[in-house]
């Protein structure tokens, strides 16, 4: 918590500054996790038998925070600030017959700050650009597992894919946003070896306002005399 207010102070600060250089606004994002149900391959490197364990995917994603958008002719550069939270399910069960099957959540927290660069055409704009993730919280189930271990690291990467529309004061996108890592490498079952080739990937839809930037208020037309004037 204490990291999120220290990014938000940081990003007001800069926001003030800026404002007659850029446009500034909040912002809202509603997304998927688009990676769906996959079995996760548990290598042991003890005699115990080691669990079944599997992905089952991830619910909806929900982020808010700001923008910090600038024009440059033909191009645009745009800062953000975002809190996110979604959840993924796993499933856990053993070797029984039949098997007992446990549904585990895990619900993480994290701030995002997207840079992204790209070309504007009409009232539409095409971008990618890299995110800082950083951690916040977490509420996992996973952590009734023995030897659970959360590995999640403090800063985590991802890249995205930006498409995006303004009318107005109102800027809109959508965009697919691919993580660096593996779904596992979030946390670890002692030393057993976990392997799954996937990525929590989302693809999200965003709505926002932007306020204020010499590039974003109206152009003013040249006032010309009427021609029936005679000048002397």
């Amino acid at each position: 918590m204490k990291s999120f207010i220290s990014v938000l102070a940081a990003v007001l600060c800069f926001c003030s500054f800026s404002y007659g250089q850029w446009a500034v606004g909040p912002k809202v994002s509603y997304g998927t996790i688009l990676q769906g149900e996959q079995s996760i391959r548990v290598i042991p490197n003890s005699d115990k038998l080691p669990v079944i364990l599997s992905y089952l995917g991830g619910s909806q994603v929900y982020s808010a925070g700001f923008t910090v958008h600038n024009n440059i002719g033909p191009v645009f550069i745009q800062f953000e600030a975002q809190g996110t939270k979604f959840t993924q399910s796993f499933s856990v069960s053993d070797y029984a017959t039949p098997p007992q099957v446990t549904i585990l959540d895990d619900t993480q927290y994290f701030i995002e700050l997207p840079v992204t660069a790209g070309i504007n055409y009409n009232d539409f704009r095409l971008g990618v650009g890299p995110i800082l993730e950083i951690a916040v919280d977490r509420n996992t189930d996973l952590a009734y597992l023995d030897e659970y271990e959360d590995r999640r690291q403090k800063f985590n990467g991802s890249f995205q894919a930006l498409l995006g529309y303004q009318k107005g004061i109102f800027n809109m996108d959508v965009r697919y946003v691919y993580k660096f890592s593996s779904i596992v490498d979030d946390f670890a079952l002692g030393n057993d070896q976990l392997k799954l080739n996937k990525s929590a990937n989302r693809l999200s839809f965003s709505v926002g306002m932007l306020f204020g930037g010499k590039n974003n208020l109206p152009e003013i037309e040249e006032e010309t005399l009427p021609q029936n004037v005679i000048m002397f």
